[in-house]
């Protein structure tokens, strides 16, 4: 009976045990199973050549390429774009392995087109690790571009049409909304994903493809927007962040355009005020700016500009609007702030040349124009669209209509629920909490990103640290020496506060400056080929010709008088003839190397107030002119007595009237350039 109990316990046992092993197994199966890594895509970078036109210096190395990353990162099969990137290697051997990736502002600014600047005026940046500059997607160099050239010309055509500024807009909504459906009907795009979400996700997928494990982060104005998004989202390898001119998520900026104006330019009245030097030359710059508006609004005048994104020659008015439109923007530019004051009085006396150069400035011209207004749009609407509020604009507008120009409708809180086809997660518009080290930087007047933003946003940033720069204005981090200063200290050590001396305002900084509008008046001139006033190939044989003329005084007439002092002594020498020789070359020496000095010395004025005249400094030179005026003058007759009274040979006085001949051209170009005003 034992064994029959045993067998029987044997065989009941068997199949459980085997049953037990096979669920073990199958259990363990699965776990193994969902313990495997979804599939994900893995972001590439891929080599290609730099742009050529970029002047590298020997000791700076360029990397350039392009990143691949998903268009859509919810379809992991999905279409791909590729970010274009250019890295400016760090320079030093104790290289950090964190590197600087700049985003850049608009929203629509290509980072790489600025790459020139970087390499040449941000060298501190790149010192001691590498700047990583990408176009962000649908920008610059990165593809797809989101392009609207049919908008650039149909919006180019509202310009000559009597239309309503209302019915403007909404032509160019429809054109904007006929773009958005033709990329993505026609080229596949997917505009929904071109958004602020996304391009942080693209920050974290080129640190990877490029082999970073930690990096900084700078972003500048809409560019603060994408760094507080990649903080928020993919804090993990941040070791530091710039918020230049800084955007909180919170914050709709649209609801607040005019208030920021008026407040910017309050500030602008007040600081004078306060200057001694300032309030002495203009006692009540805000009357006087006030009254410059009246001035024109009463009796405004026509200019002429040429628009190199639409190949268009068009026209507008320089009324009221327009002078406190044109005041507030110059108040973005720590270099333009000092000159305000000087402007506005200029302008409230009527002088129409400081109007027009103020309206009309003209700078060296470094990259020919790119669209990137989809993108724009397409990012505008994402951050902004949600939460914006028809009654907080009428508001602003309302509480500030000195500073509304009728004729400016802006464009996206027009568009934004037309443009937005899939829904904005709410934590777009919510404050960034982080405790990241992170460095605060805002302009005094900056009109655009006001410097209680960034005390908004670091209420939710623990280790953060905020500066107002005293007399700057928009993007402060790199365009002053302060700015450089506090990233410098700040990158070199983010948890230590980089509190510096130049913080601290030390005296207001206005300036005034020498009006003259020779400069501006010569470079129209010269780059006027529609109309020249002398035929091209004339031109170019007088200049060689005068040029010849100038040599051959200034070295064959020395030779003649010490050929003369020594063979026949100094008696022979001092006659009104050689008086009239050295008067001659004394004003064509003067002449050619004032018209050097002034051309070729950066010291003197710069792209800015070469629109106006010079630095104040320069005044007292500018007698010279007038002198080289009166000795042309003085030549003629001389030349005269030399043909009466016969002083030299025949080849000696036709050499002498080549040399007044010389000094009349280029008396003639002065008065021309409005050097010398008769």
């Amino acid at each position: 009976m034992t064994t029959l109990r045993l067998r029987r316990s044997g065989t009941v046992l068997l199949p459980l045990g085997l049953l037990i092993i096979l669920v073990s197994v199958h259990i363990g199966a699965g776990q193994a199973f969902a313990e495997e890594p979804p599939p994900r895509f893995e972001p590439r970078f891929e080599h290609s050549s730099c742009p050529d036109n970029l002047g590298v210096p020997g000791d700076v190395a360029l990397t350039c390429g392009f990143v691949t990353v998903l268009e859509n990162r919810a379809i992991l099969r999905g279409s791909t774009i590729d970010l274009y990137v250019v890295r400016i290697e760090g320079k030093s051997r104790f290289l950090n392995r964190d590197p600087i990736i700049y985003l850049a502002g608009g929203p629509g600014g290509s980072a790489t087109r600025a790459a020139q600047w970087f390499i040449d005026d941000a060298r501190f940046l790149y010192t001691d690790r590498d700047l990583v500059l990408f176009d962000q997607r649908g920008i610059g160099g990165s593809k797809p571009r989101l392009e609207c050239p049919e908008f650039r010309h149909r919006n180019a055509e509202l310009r000559h049409l009597d239309l309503s500024p209302e019915e403007k807009l909404q032509r160019r909504v429809d054109a904007l909304l006929d773009c958005r459906k033709s990329l993505s009907a026609e080229q596949g795009i997917d505009v929904d994903t071109y958004n602020s979400a996304s391009t942080a996700a693209d920050v974290v997928d080129i640190a990877s493809a490029m082999g970073y494990d930690s990096y900084n982060l700078y972003g500048s104005s809409y560019g603060t927007i994408l760094a507080l998004t990649v903080m928020r989202d993919f804090p993990a390898n941040i070791r530091s962040v710039v918020l230049d001119g800084v955007l909180p998520l919170q914050v709709n900026h649209y609801h607040s355009i005019y208030s920021n104006a008026a407040a910017t330019l309050e500030k602008l009245f007040l600081q004078c005020e306060a200057d001694p030097e300032c309030s002495q030359r203009y006692p009540d710059l805000e009357e006087t700016f006030w009254s410059a508006v009246e001035r024109y609004t009463a009796d405004p005048f026509t200019l002429r500009y040429y628009d190199r994104y639409a190949d268009d020659i068009f026209e507008e008015e320089f009324d009221g609007n327009f002078v406190v439109g044109r005041a507030v923007s110059s108040l973005r530019s720590e270099r333009w702030i000092p000159y305000v004051p000087v402007l506005i009085s200029e302008i409230a006396d009527g002088n129409v040349v400081v109007a027009d150069g103020w309206a009309r400035p003209v700078y060296r011209v470094v990259n020919e124009p790119i669209d990137n207004t989809a993108a724009g749009i397409s990012m505008a609407c994402y951050s902004f669209g949600p939460t914006m509020d028809d009654a907080k604009l009428a508001r602003d507008r309302e509480a500030h209509s000195r500073f509304v120009d009728p004729d400016i409708l802006f464009t996206e809180p027009a568009i934004c629920d037309e443009w937005l086809k899939a829904p904005v997660d709410p934590i777009e518009d919510e404050p960034v909490v982080s405790d990241i080290p992170t460095l605060l930087l805002s302009g005094q007047f900056d009109p655009a990103t006001p410097s209680r933003w960034a005390d908004l946003a670091a209420e939710t940033l623990s280790n953060s640290f905020s500066f107002v720069l005293p007399m700057t204005g928009h993007g402060v981090g790199i365009n002053t020496s302060c700015g450089r200063t506090l990233t410098e200290k700040f990158l070199e050590s983010p948890t230590t506060n980089p509190v510096s001396p130049c913080t601290v305002e030390s005296g207001t900084g206005f300036s005034d400056m020498y009006l003259n509008r020779g400069l501006r008046t010569m470079d129209s001139w010269h780059f006027d080929s529609a109309n020249p006033p002398i035929p091209e190939g004339l031109e170019s044989w007088l200049n060689r010709a005068h040029l010849y003329v100038i040599v051959s005084v200034l070295f064959l007439w020395p030779l003649l008088f010490l050929f003369g002092l020594l063979r026949q002594g100094p008696y022979s020498v001092m006659s009104r003839a050689w008086l009239a020789r050295f008067i001659a070359a004394a004003a064509l020496f003067a002449t050619w190397g004032f018209t050097r000095w002034i051309l070729d010395n950066g010291e003197l004025t710069d792209d800015l107030v070469r629109n106006f005249g010079y630095f104040s400094r320069v005044r007292p030179w500018f007698i010279v002119p007038y002198l080289v005026w009166a000795a042309t003058a003085l030549v003629l007759y001389l030349t005269l007595r030399a043909w009466w009274e016969r002083w030299w040979s025949v080849l000696g006085r036709i050499h002498y009237t080549l040399a007044l001949l010389a000094l009349a051209w280029w008396v003639e170009r002065l008065v021309r350039w409005d050097f010398i005003g008769l």
